[in-house]
């Protein structure tokens, strides 16, 4: 199959069915560089649109003591 970045939610869940899909298989090295490439594009699309802010420690001590 050819991969290209992922854009929409639709090609983001169609790339995580296969990666799930072929996850036990990587043995073949086809299926493995495959593999690869989806954590990649995979990785960009949820670091683009699934961001975590950086939280700053103070807050973070102080929402722990409450």
């Amino acid at each position: 199959m050819n991969w290209s970045i992922i854009k929409t939610e639709a090609e983001y869940q169609k790339a995580i069915n296969r990666m799930e899909r072929i996850f036990n298989q990587t043995k073949n090295s086809k299926l493995s560089d495959e593999f690869d490439l989806l954590s990649l594009l995979i990785t960009k699309y949820e670091e683009d649109n699934f961001a975590i802010d950086v939280a700053d420690p103070i807050q973070i001590i102080k929402m722990k003591m409450n």
